[in-house]
């Protein structure tokens, strides 16, 4: 994980994905969605997105990525955060 905190800090696009890539499992631990939207990572989000990381994660205050995007003003983020499919939730049986 380092490594690819350390790619998504330098804003390397190419080392982002490819650990993504080799390590799937890294986009879906929600500290590292936060950091990139921390980071304004567009790009290394979106591929953490793609990779099956969850755009609704919060953080130990519950804030979300697209809190952050919100509160700093990242317009690009805060679209794509917001255009995003939230994952499907089961929905319980109706009662009859």
């Amino acid at each position: 994980m380092k490594e690819l905190v350390e790619a998504i800090r330098a804003d390397s696009t190419a080392a982002a994905k490819k650990i993504v890539a080799r390590e799937p499992e890294l986009a879906k631990k929600p500290q590292v969605v936060l950091d990139v939207a921390r980071f304004a990572r567009a790009e290394i989000l979106e591929a953490l997105l793609a990779a099956g990381g969850d755009r609704d994660a919060k953080d130990d205050h519950g804030f979300t990525a697209l809190d952050f995007a919100r509160v700093h003003g990242k317009r690009e983020l805060v679209a794509l955060l917001e255009n995003r499919a939230a994952p499907a939730r089961p929905q319980s049986p109706k009662r009859r």
